[in-house]
C-alpha cells in the first residue's frame, strides 16, 4: 500500500493544475450552499425567536370603532386561543428643525409593564421589547416609546420630546423608551413596500392616552389575535374560517381589514426574502456541482488511460482490483474533501456577510451569523459525493482492465470521416485548420458535451444574475415614470368634499392637481373573499396612469372595474365578470359590479375605477380621500409647501415621490446590484475550471501532433489559433443554449417574490443580454490566452522524440 500511497502523491503533484480547477469549482459550489442555506437558518432562527419572544399575532382586524363590551362574543369563537383589542392611528410627527410632515403610526400598549422587567416581554400580543430606556411612569402619561430604527435615524432618546399630529391636535410627548417588536420586522410605512426608517416612526403609547387623544374609550380600532394551535399543520395556515366568523359579528363595526399572518406585510416581506435564498441555496450549488462531477469524469478517464500500463503492472504484481479501485477513487474522496472544506470556509465567510446585509432591512433583537455543524457535515457529503460520481466512470475502466490486456498500450483510436465529411461540397469550404478543430471535437464527444453543458451552466448563471437587476430596475422605472407620474401624494384622515382638492392645488409651487377616492371594499366571488380598495380616478387623470406590461396606458373604464390580473385570479374573474363588493364607507349596501378589463399592476392588487362613477355607487359626491400634485418649486417654495401642509388639520401622510424613487433605487438596484460582482466570480470560476481543463488535457494528448505542425512550419500563433475555434465552436454552442435555460433560472427566481404587495416581473434587457454574452465571451478569450501561454512554451522537440 506504500507504494500506491507515493503513486498517488505523485499524480496529483504531476495534475495539480488541473484538479486545483475542480477544487475550485467545488469548493465555490459548496460555499454557495453554506452562505445561502446558513444565511437562510440565521434570518429563519431569528425570527422565529422573535416571534414566540413578542408572541406575534396569527391574524390583524381593523376595524372603525369597536366597544369593548362587543369582545367577549368574538373570544368564544372556537379555534380563537386569545384576543387583544389596541388603539392605533396614523399621525404626523412634527420634529424641530425639521421642514418635512413625517409619517407615523400610534400603538397603544397597556399601561404598566409586567414585572417592570426593562426589555422583557409583558406577555400580551404583539409585545414590544424595550431596547433603552423605561416603560411609561402612569396609565394616562403623555410619553411614548419610539421605534429603534426611527429614533436611531432622528437622534432621539430618553428623555427627548416629541410632538405628533393626532387626529388634528398636535401634542407634546416625552421619549421614554426605545423598542422595538416583531410586528415590524420589516418597517414599511402605509402603502409603501420598502423601509424608510428617517421617515416614517412607530410611537408606542399608553392605552389611556390613546383613547383620551382618540375619544376611544371603552373601544378599539384594532385587534389582534392567536388561534388554538392543534398541531394540524393546515389548520394552523388557515386562519380564514376564524377571521369569517370574526367578521360577522364585527360587521356592524366597520371592519375595514382582516389580515392574516402569511399576508401581513412585514412578515411577507421577510418569507419572500427567505423563499428566494432557499432557491438560490438549491439552484446555484447544484449548477457548481455538477460541473465539478463532469470536469472530474473528463479528467479521471484521461487519467485511467495515461495509466493503462502501470495498472496491468499492479494487478501482475498482485494488487486486487479493490485495491486499486479505492486508489484511484481516492483522487475524487480527497478533491472532494479539499474542495468541501475549502467551500465550508468560503460559505461560512459569505453567509457573514449576507447576514450583515440583511441587518439593512430587517429589525431583530439579535440576527447573528451561526455555525450549523449538520449542514457543514451534509456540505462535505455533498462535495466528496459528487467527486466520487465524478470519478467513478474512469475508476471503473480501470478497474474492468485484465492484467495481459492492459499492460499492451491500447489501439489506437479509429478514425474515420466525421458527420460533416459525409457533404463533401461543404467539407472542402473549411480550412485545415478547422477542419482538424471539428474532427477533434467530433471525436472527442465526451469532453464536448461538458465543455457545452459547463459554458451553457456559466452563462445561465449571468443571464440570472443580470436578468434579476434587470428586472428590479424595471419594477422601479415602470412604477415611477409610467404610472405614478405625481410630484406628492397627499392623504387625509377623512373623505373631504371638493373643496379638499381646491386648497391642494392652492398650496405653494402646485400647477396640477388631480383628485382621488379610495373606497375599501370587500370582494366576493362565490367562496373567494378578499379585502382591498378601489382607487377612484378622474377620465383625464395624467398623474396616475395605468398601463400594461408593454407601457401603453390602459383607459379607466366610465363605469366597472379595471382590476388587477392577480387579484383577479384569486378571486376567480374574468373580464365581463360580476364581483360582489361590500363598501365600507357611504351606503354599505352590497353590490354587484361589473369587471370591465384587466391590467397588470407590480405593486399591490391596485383596481381602478372612474371617480364620479365610484362616488356615485356609494352615493356620495366629490369625496376626495387623497391628491396628486404636480410641481415647479425651488428650495423656498418647497419649504412654505411643506409649512402649509403641517397646518392642515386633516393631514394623514404625504409622500415626495421623488425622495420614495430615490428609496426604492437604492434599495432595489444599488444595494441588491451589489451582489453581481459575487455571481459574476461564481460564473467566472466555472468558465475557467472547466474550459482550461478540458483544453490542458486536450494539450497533453496532442502533444505529438503539435508538435509536428511546428516542425512543419506552422507559428504557435496559427497552432493556439487551431484551438481558439475548437473553443468558440463548443463555448459558442454553450452560450447559447445558456442564454434561454439563465432565462428559466430568471423566471424560478422571480416567482419567489409574487405576493399581494409586489410582483417581481421577469424582464431581460437588450443591455442584460449583451453584457452577459460580452462576459462569457471574455471568459472563454482569458482562458485561450491561458492556452496560448502553455502552447508557446511546450517544449515541442521533446515531443516528437516522446513515444505514443
Amino acid at each position: 500500500m506504500k507504494v500506491l500511497a507515493r503513486k498517488l502523491r505523485r499524480d496529483f503533484v504531476a495534475a495539480r493544475g488541473m484538479l486545483a480547477a475542480v477544487v475550485a469549482i467545488l469548493a465555490f459550489g459548496i460555499a454557495s450552499l453554506v452562505g445561502f442555506q446558513s444565511t437562510t437558518n440565521n434570518l429563519g432562527a431569528a425570527r422565529d425567536g422573535y416571534y414566540a419572544q413578542c408572541r406575534m399575532a396569527d391574524f390583524w382586524i381593523d376595524v372603525k370603532k369597536v366597544p369593548l363590551a362587543a369582545l367577549p362574543a368574538v373570544e368564544r369563537i372556537p379555534g380563537l386561543a386569545a384576543l387583544r383589542s389596541r388603539i392605533t392611528a396614523e399621525v404626523i410627527v412634527d420634529l424641530p428643525g425639521v421642514i418635512e410632515p413625517i409619517a407615523g403610526r400610534l400603538i397603544s400598549m397597556p399601561g404598566a409593564r409586567a414585572g417592570g422587567v426593562t426589555g422583557a416581554s409583558t406577555g400580551v400580543i404583539n409585545d414590544l421589547l424595550l431596547t433603552s430606556g423605561q416603560w411609561f411612569s402612569a396609565p394616562d402619561a403623555a410619553e411614548t416609546i419610539v421605534s429603534r430604527e426611527f429614533a436611531a435615524q432622528r437622534g432621539l432618546a430618553p428623555g427627548d420630546a416629541v410632538h405628533l399630529i393626532i387626529d388634528g391636535q398636535r401634542k407634546a410627548l416625552r421619549v421614554v423608551g426605545i423598542g422595538i417588536s416583531a410586528e415590524f420586522v420589516y418597517l414599511i410605512p402605509p402603502g409603501g413596500i420598502l423601509p424608510e426608517p428617517a421617515n416614517f416612526g412607530v410611537f408606542y403609547v399608553p392605552r389611556r392616552f390613546a383613547e383620551n387623544s382618540l375619544d376611544m374609550a371603552g373601544a378599539a380600532n384594532s385587534l389582534v389575535g392567536e388561534l388554538i394551535q392543534t398541531g394540524d399543520p393546515a389548520a394552523a395556515a388557515n386562519p380564514e374560517p376564524v377571521l369569517r366568523q370574526i367578521n360577522q359579528l364585527l360587521a356592524p363595526f366597520g371592519v375595514f381589514a382582516l389580515t392574516p399572518r402569511a399576508q401581513q406585510g412585514s412578515n411577507l416581506n421577510l418569507t419572500a426574502e427567505l423563499g428566494g435564498l432557499a432557491t438560490m441555496a438549491a439552484i446555484i450549488p447544484l449548477i457548481f456541482l455538477s460541473v465539478a462531477a463532469l470536469v472530474l469524469n473528463v479528467l479521471m478517464t484521461r487519467l485511467a488511460a495515461q495509466q493503462r500500463v502501470i495498472v496491468g503492472t499492479l494487478k501482475a504484481l498482485g494488487y486486487h482490483n479493490r485495491a486499486i479501485f479505492g486508489h484511484f477513487i481516492q483522487v475524487g474522496v480527497i478533491v472532494g474533501l479539499i474542495g468541501g472544506v475549502l467551500g465550508i470556509l468560503l460559505g461560512l465567510g459569505l453567509a457573514a456577510a449576507l447576514t450583515d446585509f440583511y441587518r439593512q432591512f430587517f429589525t431583530f433583537p439579535s440576527l447573528t451569523a451561526r455555525l450549523y455543524p449538520g449542514l457543514m457535515l451534509l456540505s462535505l457529503a455533498v462535495a466528496i459525493g459528487f467527486a466520487v460520481l465524478g470519478s467513478w466512470r474512469g475508476v471503473r475502466h480501470v478497474a474492468r482492465l485484465e492484467p495481459a490486456e492492459a499492460m499492451r498500450p491500447p489501439p489506437p483510436p479509429v478514425g474515420g470521416a466525421i458527420l460533416l465529411e459525409r457533404w463533401p461540397a461543404l467539407w472542402r469550404r473549411f480550412g485545415f485548420f478547422w477542419q482538424m478543430a471539428l474532427r477533434s471535437l467530433f471525436r472527442n464527444r465526451m469532453r464536448s458535451v461538458v465543455s457545452i453543458l459547463a459554458a451553457a451552466l456559466g452563462t445561465s448563471l449571468l443571464v440570472s444574475t443580470y436578468g434579476s437587476l434587470d428586472s428590479l430596475k424595471f419594477m422601479v422605472l415602470f412604477q415611477f415614470d409610467k404610472v405614478m407620474l405625481a410630484d406628492y401624494s397627499i392623504s387625509f384622515r377623512a373623505d373631504l368634499d371638493a373643496g379638499a382638492l381646491i386648497e391642494a392645488a392652492r398650496l405653494p409651487g402646485v400647477i396640477h392637481a388631480e383628485p382621488q377616492f379610495v373606497l375599501a371594499v370587500d370582494f366576493v366571488n362565490a367562496n373567494h373573499h378578499h379585502k382591498g380598495a378601489i382607487l377612484g380616478v378622474t377620465p383625464d387623470a395624467i398623474l396616475t396612469v395605468p398601463r400594461d406590461t408593454d407601457g401603453h396606458a390602459v383607459p379607466i373604464p366610465a363605469s366597472g372595474l379595471l382590476m388587477a390580473k392577480r387579484l383577479a385570479e384569486n378571486l376567480g374573474v374574468e373580464p365581463g365578470n360580476a364581483v360582489w363588493i361590500l363598501p365600507s364607507k357611504g351606503t354599505q349596501t352590497p353590490r354587484r359590479v361589473p369587471v370591465a378589463r384587466l391590467v397588470d399592476s407590480l405593486f399591490g392588487l391596485g383596481v381602478y375605477a372612474d371617480y364620479h362613477w365610484l362616488n356615485a355607487l356609494v352615493t356620495e359626491s366629490g369625496a376626495v380621500s387623497s391628491v396628486r400634485l404636480k410641481v415647479a418649486q425651488d428650495a423656498a417654495t418647497r419649504d412654505a409647501f411643506y409649512r402649509e401642509l403641517k397646518r392642515l388639520p386633516t393631514l394623514l401622510s404625504v409622500q415626495d415621490m421623488a425622495a420614495v424613487r430615490a428609496n426604492m433605487w437604492q434599495t432595489f438596484v444599488v444595494k441588491m446590484g451589489s451582489m453581481l460582482n459575487v455571481m459574476i466570480l461564481f460564473a467566472a470560476v466555472i468558465f475557467f475550471g472547466a474550459i482550461l481543463n478540458g483544453a490542458l488535457i486536450s494539450l497533453i494528448e496532442r502533444q505529438r501532433e503539435l508538435a509536428t505542425y511546428r516542425v512543419l512550419g506552422y507559428r504557435p500563433g496559427e497552432v493556439g489559433a487551431m484551438y481558439l475555434r475548437e473553443s468558440l465552436v463548443l463555448n459558442g454552442l454553450g452560450i447559447l443554449l445558456g442564454l434561454p435555460l439563465g432565462y428559466w433560472m430568471t423566471l424560478g427566481m422571480n416567482s419567489q417574490y409574487q405576493n399581494d404587495l409586489y410582483s417581481m416581473p421577469t424582464v431581460i434587457t437588450a443591455s442584460g443580454w449583451f453584457w452577459s454574452i460580452a462576459m462569457a465571451v471574455i471568459f472563454v478569450l482569458l482562458c485561450q490566452w491561458i492556452v496560448q501561454h502553455r502552447i508557446d512554451r511546450m517544449p515541442w522537440n521533446q515531443a516528437l522524440a516522446m513515444k505514443e
